[in-house]
């Protein structure tokens, strides 16, 4: 039996304001702008700007870094939910109370 291709991964956009979104979306759904302001550590009117495509003239700051750095957060922080879910999973399953 022969196995369908592999798929090929999404590619990049090109332009940092779909970047931004794509990351925004992906992360925090519908709500994203001001959770990936916060996530960057900018201001709002600072993301405003890098989405209308006025920050890259303005600023030098590496944004593709610091959206890896962000997913490497958000990454973490959602494996340590996911062992805090399953352990309170098991105690459930144990019938185990407090």
């Amino acid at each position: 039996m022969r196995r369908p291709p592999p798929q090929k991964p999404e590619s990049i956009p090109a332009e940092i304001p779909d970047r931004l979104a794509l990351v925004g979306t992906t992360l925090y759904g519908k709500s994203w702008r001001r959770r990936l302001a916060e996530g960057l550590n900018i201001s709002r009117s600072t993301l405003w700007d890098w989405l209308s495509g006025a920050g890259k003239r303005r600023d030098r700051r590496d944004i593709d870094g610091d959206l890896i750095d962000l997913l490497d957060t958000e990454c973490d922080a959602a494996s340590e939910r996911a062992l805090q879910i399953s352990a309170l999973r098991r105690r459930f399953m144990t019938g185990r109370t407090s």
